[in-house]
């Protein structure tokens, strides 16, 4: 089996679901320091095909196209955006997302009393 092409080796971060699941995914984002601003890479990576997950279907729209094109019965894909500000942005995204899972969301008041 030919391995993927687009693998970050020793990225700056990684995260990766359980391997339990029947949905496989993997955010990294390589070291900001690998060469010119568009030499860095962040990968998102989806696998449903190893633990009997249901195909995933895929749409796309190439550069310059109007027209958008599905695949049907995916395994897995991985997506890879190039460049610093797609990796900061892609960085900054998934903070949201975790402010959005701690138990207190928004701006602190420190001028309450503690609880």
């Amino acid at each position: 089996m030919k391995e993927n092409p687009f693998v970050i080796k020793n990225p700056m971060f990684r995260c990766c679901a359980p391997h339990e699941y029947s949905l496989e995914a993997e955010v990294a984002i390589s070291d900001p320091n690998s060469g010119y601003k568009y030499d860095r890479y962040s990968t998102l990576t989806f696998r449903v095909d190893q633990m009997g997950g249901y195909p995933m279907s895929v749409s796309l729209r190439l550069a310059e196209e109007k027209d958008w094109y599905a695949q049907e019965n995916i395994g897995e894909i991985c997506i890879r955006l190039a460049g610093d500000f797609e990796a900061d942005t892609l960085q900054e995204l998934f903070q949201h997302v975790g402010l959005m899972m701690t138990p207190i969301y928004g701006p602190l008041k420190l001028d309450e009393e503690p609880l």
